[in-house]
């Protein structure tokens, strides 16, 4: 490969410009709330087929047996099936996360780099149509009773060759810090994270319910709706959203599609993001991107078990577990509006201290439920997490500070390809830990959560500390020139 092809690729100055979409209260909102919605609707659901299935299916028990998972499972015979079927639903739901990390992750090397250049509009649309389709097919795969549950992982393929989640969350940040100013970029981005977790609230709430009230075709109801809200936000996405990457340099970057392979755009990211930068912002990049990152292997692994733990430890059904979830949820939201308008942007708390505040909360809140003894101890637990849902729109407002905006998406794509990447370690990890201590400690993953967020607090704190050099160090007319407004304010 020459020289010249690994250069990386160069915005033309006449295309450099801010975005001209105008002022609006709500834009990409009701389409990450859909898609929230639908993955939290299907979250229990889904465990609880691979439950299901690999009681019928893999370990051959009879219909009626298994059926007690669902209509009592507190009974001591249904707790003996239980103990027998979650360490295969566990494996299955490992491969779930994993499928849909694997490609993601190759994935954001090009996405981030080429939505600069081509728009943030595109990878809005494409994973939102592969939620749908995935959906569509849990919604067949479901009827078919006599399935092998392996196969309900062919599911998982559409929403992984679309960019996954993960692109969703990385271009809806980008947009959102092309539209507004720096001053009101953390509050902007906790209200749009507010918007995703009120997503998850209302679907976390109404998820067994659906399921109840369907009867016999609860599976099939709850992932036709999924789909069908998949497909809304698809269709809001395409006709009501503008582009905020400006026309002229759409102009300018037409290859599309048969650009985004390009092998520049890859080195294009490493350049951006590992360039020697003022003021210490390589490291502040990367401190972040660590940090956020990280955090997520909490998420997604707790995800991957805490619903077979409270099953195991509080002998909560569907209905106990989602009940928790959705106060669970509630509380994240109050947390995320509260923090986004009271605390960053009507007192102006800094996003590098706001964002100790919150790690520090989420450490406190994993301690609590690891050493959790009754199920009202979990409640306690959510109450002391009330700030932990803007640890990531507060580290992508410190790091869309830190660079230009023109290179906003890059090192978004570079936190969406590690943060893709986690589930990677996160799954197998936590499903391990939790098969290992089922029967003697089954909350030693909650202990693992919380020692690597204390270690993510650290990382935050060193970033404060590096602004805090750097505040006083500033002069004062690049302040001023800073805080000068050029984009509407949203």
């Amino acid at each position: 490969m020459s020289m010249a092809e690994q250069e990386p690729l160069q915005l033309p100055a006449q295309c450099e410009g801010r975005s001209s979409v105008s002022y609006r209260a709500v834009t990409v909102e009701p389409a990450l709330f859909l898609v929230a919605l639908s993955m939290s609707l299907s979250g229990a659901v889904l465990t609880q087929l691979f439950l299901v299935r690999s009681c019928e299916i893999t370990l051959e028990m009879n219909i009626s047996t298994c059926a007690l998972l669902i209509s009592h499972p507190d009974l001591p015979a249904a707790r003996e099936v239980e103990a027998q079927s979650q360490p295969h639903a566990a494996v299955l739901q490992m491969a779930k996360m994993l499928i849909e990390a694997c490609i993601p992750a190759v994935l954001s090397l090009f996405l981030g780099p080429w939505s600069d250049l081509h728009g943030r509009k595109p990878l809005l649309l494409w994973p939102i149509l592969g939620f749908s389709v995935m959906f569509f097919m849990y919604t067949g795969f479901s009827l078919i009773t006599s399935l092998p549950p392996h196969f309900l992982l062919l599911s998982s393929l559409p929403i992984a060759f679309s960019g996954g989640f993960i692109s969703i969350i990385s271009s809806a940040f980008s947009f959102m810090s092309d539209i507004t100013v720096p001053e009101k970029r953390a509050s902007r981005m906790g209200l749009l994270d507010a918007g995703l977790f009120s997503g998850f609230l209302v679907g976390t709430y109404g998820s067994a319910h659906l399921f109840s009230i369907a009867g016999q075709f609860g599976y099939v109801a709850v992932f036709a709706t999924c789909a069908i809200c998949c497909l809304i936000a698809f269709f809001y996405t395409w006709f009501c959203i503008e582009e905020s990457v400006p026309q002229r340099q759409l102009d300018c970057n037409s290859s599309g599609l048969s650009g985004l392979f390009d092998r520049r755009l890859f080195f294009n990211m490493m350049h951006t993001c590992s360039k020697r930068r003022e003021h210490y912002g390589r490291a502040i990049i990367f401190l972040v991107i660590s940090a956020v990152s990280t955090s997520v292997i909490t998420m997604e692994g707790e995800a991957a078990v805490v619903y077979l733990f409270t099953r195991n430890k509080f002998e909560w059904d569907i209905h106990k577990h989602t009940t928790f979830s959705t106060v669970s949820m509630l509380v994240i939201v109050l947390g995320t509006v509260f923090g986004s308008i009271l605390l960053s942007s009507w007192l102006q708390i800094p996003d590098d201290i706001f964002a100790m505040i919150a790690f520090f909360t989420k450490t406190v809140s994993a301690a609590i439920f690891a050493v959790a003894p009754a199920g009202w101890v979990m409640y306690l637990g959510c109450m002391f997490g009330l700030f932990g849902g803007v640890t990531g729109p507060l580290g992508r407002s410190i790091m869309s500070k830190t660079v230009p905006q023109q290179d906003v998406g890059t090192v978004f794509s570079l936190a969406s390809l590690t943060q893709s990447l986690m589930p990677l370690a996160s799954a197998p990890l936590y499903t391990m830990l939790y098969k290992a201590t089922l029967l003697t400690f089954p909350a030693a993953f909650f202990v693992m959560s919380t020692v690597i967020l204390g270690l993510d607090l650290i990382l935050i704190t060193i970033v404060f500390i590096i602004q805090l050099r750097f505040s006083k160090e500033k002069p004062k007319e690049v302040l001023m020139l800073e805080r000068s407004p050029e984009v509407p304010q949203q």
